[in-house]
């Protein structure tokens, strides 16, 4: 916005000078009016002062929160109920889901229910888990996937063991950040039946 200014002058005589001033003055007012034209009166101005543009106001877009995929509790199928290497396969596989819902569920229930106290790689995942729960890290989608199945090695001695060995696909999204994992692994999945149930035993390494 512009400002403009204007500031009056005037003479102050006194006494003889007051009227001799007035006499001039009148004399040159009367010799102006015979000659000179008065200069044209300046043009208004067309510029129009313009109003600021609003300062325009982005929303920032708010992520949207991604709910966990449920999941349904794996159940035990039939043929875990015979301690034969078809028995072993189907509890290899099981064990499996097991794993793959206690890792998207952050829960250890079903891993420490179903596995050996002295199982090294489930006593591992058990604390990935609990870790995962102290960062406040969940699983939004998860996948334990065994596209193939090696042919069993039966390993008991005095009692009834097999080593399974699977190929797992795994695929994993977690935490806010969405934190992708991918793997395949082949792993052989010690399993022992005892009184009409089979035990996670161990996890191997393993080549199909």
């Amino acid at each position: 916005m512009f400002f403009s200014s204007r500031r009056d002058g005037s003479v102050v005589t006194a006494g003889v000078g007051r009227v001799v001033a007035t006499v001039l003055v009148g004399g040159l007012l009367l010799a102006g009016c015979g000659g000179a034209e008065e200069p044209p009166a300046p043009a208004p101005s067309t510029q129009v002062e313009q109003e600021p543009t609003p300062t325009e106001t982005t929303e920032t877009a708010v992520p949207e929160t991604v709910e966990p995929e449920e999941r349904p509790v794996p159940e035990e199928p039939e043929a875990m109920k015979t301690g034969d290497k078809a028995g072993a396969i189907a509890a290899a596989k099981f064990f499996v889901e097991v794993i793959e819902y206690d890792m998207h569920t952050n829960t250890t229930e079903l891993l420490e229910k179903y596995s050996f106290e002295e199982c090294g790689r489930c006593n591992y995942l058990v604390s990935l888990i609990e870790e995962r729960v102290d960062q406040g890290k969940k699983s939004v989608s998860s996948s334990y996937s065994v596209t193939e199945t090696g042919e069993p090695e039966f390993v008991g001695q005095g009692v009834i063991m097999w080593l399974v060995p699977v190929n797992i696909s795994i695929h994993e999204k977690f935490g806010e950040e969405l934190e992708e994992y991918k793997e395949e692994v082949n792993l052989g999945v010690a399993v022992m039946f005892d009184e009409g149930k089979w035990t996670l035993v161990e996890l191997e390494n393993v080549h199909l």
